[in-house]
């Protein structure tokens, strides 16, 4: 057998060629009756429970039986019909051929040729399945990111980059736009598509134009809050770089500002009460304590020191709400500042008890609440006053100290003194209880900060009290 020369290639030949070939081929004649096949053909009758190649058939006359009740059969038809009748074309129909177990799709072509003055027809079926199945599935994904995309409550805009002469880049333009574009905008999306935006916005440069070249350059998305005066509207934006231009996703936040600039009024006025509130107690607690010290002075003795005493711890609340008057609000406040005060309250009331008293302070800042701040103030008044009675008197020379320190989520409070006695004794741990209604009282405190107090006495007094931290202590009201 030579190619090119006399002989002829052999049907044998030209069988075991077209056998190889992996598509379903069919040679009809003139009539449309099928009169070759090849093995891929023969294999797929056998596969499909026919039992012969089909040889003898007339395929023109099964496809028109096809044709009333399927329309891919009747393009295939219409096909068959031009290739027999002489058409020189070569075409290809897509159609569906499922079996019982998995979904098929065929491309059937068509080719016609003349061979010693007669028309014979090439049909070849080519298995596209993948390529089917595949395209559904982009196909498929593309209409969820089209719903998406449409039906997205945040804004999203595509936008291009518009560039000069020079190529570089003095504009851009809006590709794509979804529906609540024009809700948060009031701009039509089919007219602001293609727009360059100096003139969709009426700025020069557009709006954020460097912010979103910036996100373009860097290729790094970039997220910001923006009141956009023009529209009267606050937005949350995200820019995010796309292809040869950006995108960005956008919120109308403007009910939620408002919202806020609402909420931010009304606690303006919470806290102007609240400081009014606390400016009036303490000047409530400034005249109580002012009428108690003019009764005070009607008597002596026992009534005497009571008054005092009352008188005194009404002052040491009446700094509570000093403190937080002057602080602006909230119920927190800083214990080391609150028992300056107090003390200072005590120095100026018995300046005569005080001039000759060296005072050692070393207060470190702890933030507690006014509740709990009250109870100290309490405690503190108690100490102070014991030490005016039994540890100094008028023009008596002395000394006492206050620590105030955090260890461990416990706050330690330590008052010392160095009493009356001029001979050096050592200090000895004693029982915290008494009958007295100060020491009553300074324990009825410990045990509300559900603390310990210790008391050392010897040529003075060390009286130490610890209580732990609470949540309270770090809330802001």
């Amino acid at each position: 057998m030579v190619f090119g020369g006399e002989e002829r290639v052999s049907l044998s030949f030209l069988q075991a060629m077209i056998d190889a070939l992996p598509f379903q081929m069919a040679i009809l004649d003139e009539e449309g009756v099928i009169r070759f096949v090849n093995e891929a053909w023969r294999r797929f009758a056998r596969e499909n429970g026919l039992d012969n190649d089909e040889i003898g058939a007339n395929y023109l006359d099964i496809t028109r039986q096809a044709a009333l009740t399927d329309k891919s059969a009747k393009e295939v038809l219409e096909a068959l019909e031009k290739v027999i009748g002489g058409a020189n074309i070569h075409t290809f129909v897509e159609y569906p051929c499922h079996s019982p177990t998995e979904r098929r799709y065929f491309h059937v072509h068509i080719n016609g040729f003349t061979h010693e003055g007669k028309r014979w027809v090439l049909v070849a079926h080519e298995n596209v399945t993948a390529e089917v199945l595949n395209r559904e599935k982009e196909e498929e994904m593309y209409r969820r990111f089209q719903d998406l995309f449409t039906h997205m409550q945040e804004g999203v805009v595509l936008h291009e980059w518009i560039r000069d002469e020079k190529n570089e880049i003095v504009d851009y333009r809006i590709v794509a736009a979804n529906h609540a574009f024009s809700t948060y905008t009031d701009l039509d999306v089919e007219k602001s598509v293609g727009m360059p935006a100096t003139r969709l916005y009426g700025l020069n440069p557009p709006p954020y134009f460097e912010v979103y070249k910036r996100v373009y350059e860097n290729k790094k998305a970039e997220t910001f809050e923006t009141y956009y005066a023009p529209m009267n509207r606050y937005f949350w934006i995200s820019a995010i770089p796309w292809g040869e231009g950006f995108a960005t996703i956008f919120l109308d936040i403007t009910p939620l500002r408002k919202q806020q600039q609402m909420l931010e009024e009304a606690l303006e006025k919470k806290q102007f009460l609240f400081r009014e509130l606390q400016h009036r107690a303490k000047n409530t607690f400034s005249s109580i304590a002012g009428l108690i010290g003019l009764v005070a002075l009607d008597y002596s003795g026992e009534v005497y020191e009571v008054l005092l005493k009352l008188r005194e711890q009404i002052v040491a609340m009446a700094r509570v709400y000093e403190l937080l008057y002057h602080k602006g609000g909230g119920s927190v406040l800083d214990l080391s500042e609150y028992l300056l005060k107090v003390l200072d309250g005590f120095r100026e009331s018995f300046s005569q008890v005080f001039e000759k008293v060296k005072i050692t302070l070393d207060l470190k800042p702890v933030m507690l609440s006014a509740n709990r701040a009250n109870l100290i103030g309490l405690w503190f008044t108690e100490v102070l006053t014991n030490a005016i009675k039994y540890a100094f008197g008028a023009n008596r020379e002395g000394w006492l100290s206050f620590t105030l320190q955090e260890k461990d989520d416990m706050v330690e409070l330590i008052y010392s003194d160095g009493g009356r006695e001029k001979e050096e004794k050592p200090l000895v741990k004693v029982e915290a209880g008494s009958s007295g209604f100060g020491s009553q009282v300074m324990l009825m405190v410990v045990d509300e900060l559900s603390g310990t107090q210790e008391i050392w006495r010897g040529d003075g007094i060390r009286i130490v009290l610890r209580f732990p931290h609470q949540k309270e202590d770090s809330e802001e009201v």
